[in-house]
Order: structure tokens, then sequence, then C-alpha cells
């Protein structure tokens, strides 16, 4: 009677999820950091790789405008100093991450010990309380019984506890393969979407051309496995949502822009947003169009004088 726990989930349980909790919160923030620092290096690198292309078509259009080059060679030259400077930061959070990995495995093995000796008694527990009431219960009379407990009992004899332990520790716990994050480079194929296809438009001749459509701003798919523990205290931490500025100005769109995520922004050549906040070091606006908010690419649009 001393064994028996009147409920399965109760205080043991939420003793465990706390455990856990409490060891995971320390490099699960570590981890928050490595992944915003991944995105900042991934968005930076694929914008100046947008420039670049673009860059390239417009040199080889004989219609486009000197200063308009210019333009956007500073914009390249300044987008490879905040790629660098990304790609820093991404491998010191990462090294951050690293030297952490030694002390999370010791603290999570050892609240990882203790479901398992919980498990091990819950375990021994029923073993018992069946040999118990097969030593005190005749269920012979009955043959629906016996060949139950026959079966129960033929279980029991096959069933080794240390063994279930271990096999459930190989594969959920402190024996199984480990895959901790890595320096990963930006690479388009694998992260995005194919290219779609953006018009450009010369306002004197009226030709068009094709240039870099784009790709979401984040690597698709990939969920953060620790929502709940990013650092609002730390630099890259969340600042309680976004506030718009007062100083809100007018721009006008120079070419069609096909929004990728459902944050951003999708409009024509000509039309005219409402800029929110200035451009960020990735090369993103927020703004609005028709009563929307969302991103916008800052190199595709131009301030109304």
């Amino acid at each position: 009677k001393q064994w028996y726990q009147r409920r399965v989930r109760g205080k043991q349980t939420v003793a465990a999820n706390e455990g856990f909790e409490k060891v995971q919160r320390p490099w699960a923030k570590r981890f928050v950091k490595v992944e915003k620092a991944k995105k900042a290096y991934h968005l930076s690198t694929r914008n100046l790789e947008g420039n670049k292309q673009q860059l390239d078509l417009l040199e080889r259009d004989t219609l486009t405008g000197v200063d308009q080059i210019k333009k956007l060679k500073d914009k390249i030259s300044k987008l490879e100093t905040e790629t660098d400077k990304n790609r820093d930061k991404y491998k010191d959070r990462l090294n951050e991450l690293d030297m952490a990995n030694q002390q999370y495995i010791n603290e999570m093995t050892v609240e990882f010990e203790k479901c398992q000796a919980m498990e091990k008694l819950r375990m021994d527990f029923f073993v018992r309380t069946v040999e118990d009431y097969l030593r005190h219960v005749d269920v012979s009379k009955d043959p629906r019984l016996t060949n139950s407990f026959q079966n129960i009992q033929h279980g029991l004899n096959e069933m080794s506890i240390e063994e279930d332990l271990k096999r459930f520790s190989d594969q959920k716990g402190t024996g199984m393969a480990m895959n901790w994050p890595t320096f990963t480079e930006y690479d388009q194929a694998d992260s995005f979407p194919p290219l779609g296809t953006l018009q450009m438009k010369d306002n004197d001749s009226g030709s068009h051309f094709n240039v870099y459509d784009d790709p979401p701003p984040g690597p698709g798919g990939k969920k953060n496995p620790f929502n709940g523990f990013d650092d609002a205290d730390s630099e890259w931490g969340d600042t309680g949502g976004y506030q718009p500025s007062t100083n809100e100005v007018k721009v006008v769109a120079m070419f069609d822009y096909q929004g990728a995520e459902s944050d951003e922004l999708s409009f024509k050549e000509g039309d005219v947003l409402v800029q929110l906040d200035e451009e960020d070091e990735n090369g993103w606006c927020r703004g609005l169009l028709h009563g929307v908010e969302g991103l916008y690419p800052g190199s595709y649009v131009q301030r109304v004088k």
C-alpha cells in the first residue's frame, strides 16, 4: 500500500517536468540567441546575393543611370560589412552554446536518472501487485481468468525491468544520439523556395527585364523547439512588440514586388506606401499599404519628394 500511487500524473510528474525545465532554461536561452544570430546572418547574406544579382543585371542594361548603379554599389558595400558582422556574431553565439553543452548534459542526466528511479519503483510495484494477486486469488474456476492471468504471468516472466529502462534510455534518454547545432552557411536551394521573377521597368524607355525576387526572410519549416524561452533581457530578445515611428514618410515603389511570406507586403510599381520605420540592417522596412501593415525590401522603393 505504501507504494500505491493514487494519481499516475501527480506530484512526481510535476516535479519531473519542473526539474527538466529548470535545467533546460539556461541552455535554451543560448539556443534562442544562436537561432536569431543565424537568421540575421542568413538574411544579410540573402540580401547581399540578391543585390549583387540586381547590380549585374543593371550593369548589362545600357539604359541604367550611373547614379543608380553607384547607389546600389554603396548598398552592397554596406551589406558586405553587415554580413561579416553577423557571421562573427553567429559564430560567437555558437561558441557560447558549445561551452554550455557539457554542463547541460550533466544536469539533464541527473534529472533523467531521477525519473528512471521513479519508473523502476512503479514497475516493481506493478510486478509485486500481480504476483501477490495470483498467490491469494484462485482463478482456476473461470477459464477466462485463467487464460488472462497465464498470459500476464508469462509476460512478467519474460520482462526485464533493467533492460526496459536501458532501452528507453538509449532511445529517448541519455544514450540517444545527439545533434548539436553547428555553423551553417546560407543555402538558397535548401532553405528557401525557388526564386520567382521580378519585373523591373525603365521609366524612360518602358523596357522590362528580370531581376532578383526575394525569397522568404527565414528558413522555411524550421520551428524553434524552445519557443517559451525567449530571453527578453538580451540584445536579441523581444522588446514587447513593434512600436511605429511618429515620423512617418511616404515612399513610392520603383518595381513590382510579390511578398513571399504572410508578413510581407506585395505591391506594383508606382504604389505609394507609408513607411513606419527606418530600413533595418538587413535591408527591410515596415510600412502600410491600403491599410495593411507588413515588411518590404527597402531597395525597391524611394521616398516621395
